[in-house]
This record gives structure tokens, C-alpha cells and sequence, in this order.
């Protein structure tokens, strides 16, 4: 049977091991890039473009850029690691 500082040492090992440069959620960070570069793009145009409807594209990337940030709080919730001391004692 391990003991504790080996399964803390084996749990970090593991968690080292998923998690690469962009942590565990890697898919909604790039949900949140991809947003982004639709949401300015389209703002951009509706800035810059001589349109009818250069409003709606306003509204519409700035709507699209606030959405994204749904994507960045949701990653950078998916990769808060609790410390081993709290994973330990809710295992007891």
C-alpha cells in the first residue's frame, strides 16, 4: 500500500503528465481565441467598412467578444488544482 507522500508525489506525477503547455481544458481555450478573432473581426469591420449595417456588426463582435469570455472563465476554472493537502482529506 502507498503511503501518503508517495500517492501525493504519484497524483502530481499524473496531473504533470495530462496537463501540457495549455493546461487540462486545452478545448475551450481555443474556443476563446477563436472567438475573439471572430468577435474583432467582425467589430472591425463594422468600424472600418462603408456598410448599411455597419451597427449590427458593432453589436454582433461586441456580443461575440463577451461570449468568449464564457470560454476563458471556463478554462481557467478547468485548471485550478486543489492542493494535495485538501485531495488527501477529502479522501479520509
Amino acid at each position: 500500500m502507498l503511503s501518503r507522500t508517495e500517492l501525493s508525489q504519484k497524483s502530481a506525477d499524473l496531473a504533470e503528465m495530462r496537463s501540457g503547455p495549455l493546461g487540462r481544458c486545452s478545448h475551450f481555450f481555443w474556443l476563446g481565441v477563436a472567438f475573439d478573432a471572430v468577435g474583432v473581426a467582425v467589430l472591425f469591420t463594422g468600424v472600418f467598412a462603408n456598410l448599411l449595417f455597419y451597427d449590427m456588426l458593432l453589436y454582433l463582435g461586441s456580443i461575440i467578444i463577451f461570449v468568449s469570455l464564457l470560454w476563458w472563465i471556463s478554462w481557467y476554472t478547468g485548471n485550478i488544482e486543489a492542493g494535495n493537502k485538501v485531495a488527501l482529506d477529502l479522501r479520509d
